[in-house]
């Protein structure tokens, strides 16, 4: 019974208690950053992660076809429905990568330090606080349990766990993970 990582590394949770241990929260521009990414492309998707609840601010077609399931099915609400409380995860979705990529350079300039953008695949970006990542969650979950980093394993499937799979001291993948990733794994 050990605290899962979730949320792109901003939260650590321990589902067997249902009690939260650590979360890095988006700071409040945050829907500044989602109104003016819209506005630089406005057919983006966009889903806002909560501590227990996933909204959809705007949807596309690649959402609604490879996301997942929760994403998919996540109620339709606006920002202001969600302005009470707080945010710890923003998906971004769009079918061109290279849109996803000008949307990360310039996420990076207006927000400079504000935020951390990951690729999870080519067409959906994670957004969370500066002050999460995996990685770090990883630090702070070894922390916790008093464990030296040399020490501790994990198991990751996608883009987003590479930096906590290299900052372990042995990893897994899955074999459908991407090749990038199985490379990561010992």
């Amino acid at each position: 019974d050990v605290p899962a990582i979730v949320m792109t590394g901003s939260v650590i949770y321990d589902f067997s208690s249902e009690r939260l241990i650590c979360a890095h929260s988006l700071h409040e521009s945050y829907s500044e950053l989602i109104a003016e990414c819209a506005m630089k492309q406005p057919d983006i998707a966009v889903v806002v992660n909560t501590l227990y609840e996933s909204y959809r601010i705007k949807s596309n077609l690649h959402l609604e076809k490879r996301g997942t399931l929760a994403d998919r099915e996540a109620p339709i609400a606006s920002l202001n429905a969600v302005k009470n409380e707080a945010v710890y995860k923003i998906l971004i979705v769009h079918q061109d990568h290279a849109t996803l990529r000008q949307l990360e350079r310039f996420i990076g300039k207006r927000f400079d330090g504000v935020f951390n953008v990951n690729f999870a695949s080519r067409h959906f970006v994670e957004i969370v606080s500066a002050d999460a990542g995996k990685d770090k969650a990883l630090q702070e979950l070894a922390n916790i349990l008093n464990v030296s980093l040399e020490n501790t394993h994990y198991a990751g499937d996608g883009l987003t766990d590479l930096p906590a799979m290299l900052a372990a001291g042995t990893s897994s993948a899955p074999k459908n993970a991407p090749l990038e990733v199985k490379k990561a794994a010992d």
